[in-house]
């Protein structure tokens, strides 16, 4: 994937995640709409997943835009040849 693709894939996930807040909101305004007090309204609601979607892609293109990230997008595997750090206890100091 290139880095132009990715982008392409994130604002068109944007834009389907914005129309479904779209018609998730209508639901909810023809909901209270027609039923008032007396409607069904749930906690359950998924219109906050959605909005953090909407969010989270908007920072993505913001921050690539803005900020001018580079992302490194190759299909190349990690190098296994480095050498790896591996953990060591931490000395207590007396």
């Amino acid at each position: 994937m290139t880095e132009f693709e990715f982008k392409v894939s994130t604002i068109k996930e944007l834009r389907t995640q914005l129309e479904i807040l779209i018609k998730k909101s209508n639901d909810l305004i023809n909901n209270i709409d027609n039923n008032g007090i007396d409607g069904n309204y749930s906690i359950n609601s998924d219109i906050l997943s959605v909005a953090q979607k909407i969010h989270s892609y908007s920072a993505i293109l913001g921050y690539m835009k803005n900020f001018n990230l580079k992302l490194s997008f190759s299909d190349k595997k990690p190098d296994k040849t480095k050498a790896k750090v591996k953990d060591q206890p931490i000395s207590k100091k007396k």
